[in-house]
């Protein structure tokens, strides 16, 4: 992700894993440091592997606090 405001911002990062039409997992973690005009890694941890299947199709991140000129 990465963002065009004038300062450094927090996000709180949501992930949700599909197989096809179904949710299959997820996950939440917090990205304390996104600067403005460079991009941001994070990683979503899944918490058990019983939630962590061996095929995901698509996954979806959505992040809170969602200011404008936030992108990823």
């Amino acid at each position: 992700m990465k963002h065009n405001l004038d300062k450094r911002i927090e996000v709180e990062v949501d992930a949700i894993g599909y197989r096809g039409r179904r949710i299959v997992t997820g996950g939440v973690t917090h990205v304390d440091k996104v600067f403005p005009g460079s991009p941001a890694t994070f990683q979503i941890d899944i918490p058990s592997p019983a939630l962590c299947p061996t095929r995901v199709d698509r996954i979806e991140a959505f992040w809170d606090p969602g200011p404008d000129g936030l992108s990823g």
